[in-house]
């Protein structure tokens, strides 16, 4: 997931001065723009739970959803929770023998193109 968080400090959405929220919608919009031409995605969702910590800050963890494998960056991305039964609640799965930043790096690479 990517995560969209607000500049100024609010514990939950509701919250935010009208003038943040405008610019998370923004914001948002060109985020799901720039994956829409990387991933294709079937579809996003969002989630903001906001339940965890003693400090919450808002924000929230946009998710690109797909029915078959992805391509991108050089690696193959599988969204288990579209395919088979058996497989469902696993989290996404990409090539292993990439370290996490590795994989941060490759996918922040790919997506510069589509945000400039």
């Amino acid at each position: 997931s990517l995560v969209i968080s607000s500049k100024t400090h609010a514990p939950s959405f509701e919250q935010l001065e009208d003038i943040y929220v405008l610019e998370l919608r923004s914001i948002s919009k060109d985020i799901i723009s720039a994956l829409s031409k990387a991933f294709q995605p079937d579809r996003f969702n969002f989630s903001s739970l906001g339940n965890l910590g003693d400090n919450p800050h808002f924000h929230m963890h946009l998710m690109p959803r797909y029915k078959t494998p992805r391509e991108f960056a050089g690696l193959t991305w599988t969204d288990y929770l579209f395919t088979e039964e058996s497989t469902r609640g696993k989290p996404p799965n990409f090539e292993l023998g990439k370290t996490p930043h590795e994989v941060i790096s490759a996918v922040r690479g790919g997506l510069k193109k589509y945000f400039y």
